[in-house]
């Protein structure tokens, strides 16, 4: 299933996407490390802010925000994900980590890291979905009982919106 995108100016973008069945990649903190790293470098090089985001063991939720009028999440997600899927599959072959037997694609004939099809992308344009969106993203680990409150998980935005000042990734205060 292809993901539909409409590039409007002034509107944020919730995105999710899956890594490749559901295999938690994530769950290694070097892992969540690099992808945040890819992503303050590309949100930099693409212009576009980093509202929020929760960096879950087999998945990804980010809330992104487009600051120049013509931009393209597809560039967006895929300056992000590549050269995450690249340094991931380089490191767990080295490794011969076992989670490499579950990131083999037998019709491509090779390892993928992301679930094909782009994911989810939710056009965001009122203060009152914008703020929700950043709750359900921050309250995604509580769900999953990967912590207690949100900001006790390390891999979120939601420390940061708490004001605590050690956190690996430093987001672009959504001020709705």
């Amino acid at each position: 299933m292809r993901r539909k995108v409409f590039n409007t100016p002034g509107e944020a973008h919730g995105l999710t996407f899956s890594v490749y069945r559901r295999t938690k990649v994530f769950s290694d903190p070097r892992f969540c490390e690099l992808f945040l790293e890819v992503l303050d470098r590309e949100r930099a090089n693409l212009k576009f802010e980093v509202w929020a985001y929760a960096v879950m063991p087999d998945h990804v939720h980010l809330l992104v925000w487009p600051t120049e009028p013509k931009y393209g999440v597809s560039d967006i997600l895929r300056a992000v994900k590549q050269p995450v899927a690249a340094r991931v599959l380089s490191l767990l072959k080295f490794e011969d980590d076992p989670r490499l037997r579950r990131l083999w694609n037998e019709p491509s004939r090779k390892h993928r890291v992301w679930q094909a099809g782009g994911g989810h992308d939710r056009n965001l344009y009122s203060r009152g979905l914008l703020s929700k969106t950043i709750d359900t993203i921050h309250d995604n680990p509580v769900v999953a009982g990967l912590a207690t409150r949100p900001w006790e998980y390390r891999w979120s935005s939601a420390a940061f919106y708490q004001g605590q000042s050690d956190v690996p990734f430093v987001v672009d205060r959504y001020r709705g």
